[in-house]
């Protein structure tokens, strides 16, 4: 049977024992300490004031060595003071150890039944019959029976049928045991009002640190609350931008739309009249090598002039219409690369409309005239026929 009792720093077991009349409790190893050491008083006469006549001191040692054990175990657990667990386990085994040595007769306590009629004998000097009231309640053996152990016998088997002051020492033993209650009353009323005044100390302990957690809480709430003003003004401020850019990007889907495919509109077409460029340029060129290696390599009184003439016309269509291909290989170039820009400038126009005041009005209004601006060909004006050509035959025929 055990309880729990507190500590300044750890919570230790209580030592709870059940003695010959009631149950005792300590509250640490060196109170039961003490107390051990007050129950081997009660059969020291047997070494000190007895000759060994009848084998007292032999009866001192018996019962000195449970003692001694129940000494050891509870040293043990003085040095486990500092391990909770340990030290229960080890109350758990001086609890056990205490009552197998009672209940086997080993050792007995100042409240047994018959301490009294033995602290009795003891203070009217009759040592030798203690010394038998001992051996008799714990079936030991004394030697040498002689006419002084059956006078002490005579004695305690009178006082064990009651005919020998058998209630004053019952009477002496009760109040032992009461004087025991009372002193253990007095130490756990003086715990709990220790117990009562730490409580009270902690309470007001916690009620400061509540107070300074409230203040503190009412601070941090008022900052939470700036910053969370400051946060939805932002947030607001973000979605205004975001929606200003969502709307100007769906007006300007199209031209990005637009301005892709006549990126690669021109894209492709420059690609084919650059193709007809060169074609035409070899056509040329081919056509010139061949009149020169197979016409003009005669004398000129044989040569034909309608050969002449036609050769003429057919260069200058050449020439003509390799400088047409190149005007359109140029103009769609430069209508790719207008394209291309101002597709780019379209993106760029939308990634600056995402951060907040990053264009002014003037600004965005120079950038959309410059975005919408009416875009030039790069055709030569006034770009016609072969004029010379022309020129050539009106004044070869006839007038």
């Amino acid at each position: 049977m055990t309880e729990e009792t507190s500590g300044q720093d750890v919570k230790l077991k209580r030592i709870t024992i059940k003695t010959e009349s009631g149950t005792r409790w300590f509250s640490s190893a060196e109170d039961f300490l003490n107390w051990v050491r007050q129950q081997t008083e009660l059969f020291s006469f047997l070494r000190t004031k007895l000759q060994n006549i009848h084998g007292e001191q032999n009866l001192q040692q018996r019962l000195m060595q449970p003692w001694s054990q129940l000494q050891q175990i509870t040293q043990k657990l003085k040095q486990l003071e500092s391990t909770p667990d340990r030290y229960t386990q080890q109350v758990d085994q001086l609890t056990s150890q205490f009552h197998q040595k009672l209940e086997g007769k080993q050792i007995f306590t100042s409240e047994a039944p018959f301490s009294g009629f033995i602290s009795q004998r003891i203070d009217e000097g009759d040592y030798q019959c203690a010394a038998v009231a001992i051996a008799y309640f714990l079936d030991e053996n004394l030697t040498n029976f002689d006419l002084a152990l059956a006078t002490g016998l005579q004695k305690v088997l009178d006082w064990e049928r009651g005919a020998y002051g058998k209630a004053k020492s019952e009477t002496q033993s009760l109040f032992n045991l009461r004087e025991a209650w009372d002193e253990e009353l007095t130490r756990q009323t003086g715990q709990a009002d220790q117990s009562q005044e730490r409580l009270n100390t902690l309470t007001g302990r916690a009620d400061k640190l509540l107070e300074g957690q409230r203040k503190r809480f009412e601070e941090n709430v008022g900052e939470y609350e700036q910053e969370l003003s400051s946060a939805i003004e932002k947030a607001r401020n973000d979605l205004e931008a975001l929606t200003q850019t969502y709307d100007d990007k769906l007006a300007l889907q199209a031209p990005v739309r637009y301005w892709k495919l006549q990126e690669k509109y021109h894209r492709d077409k420059s690609i084919l009249f650059a193709i007809a460029t060169g074609l035409s340029a070899i056509v040329a060129i081919s056509g010139l090598v061949w009149f020169a290696l197979y016409v003009l390599n005669q004398q000129v009184g044989e040569l034909i002039v309608g050969r002449l003439v036609t050769m003429a016309v057919l260069t200058t269509f050449a020439i003509w219409a390799v400088r047409l291909c190149a005007n359109l290989f140029m103009s769609h170039n430069h209508l790719h690369v207008d394209a291309q820009e101002r597709r780019t400038m379209i993106h760029t126009y939308l990634a600056l409309l995402r951060k907040k005041n990053a264009l002014h009005d003037d600004e965005r209004q120079l950038i959309l005239q410059t975005l919408f601006r009416p875009s030039a060909t790069g055709m030569i004006k006034e770009d016609s026929g072969p004029v010379h050509l022309v020129d050539l035959m009106n004044r070869m025929a006839p007038k």
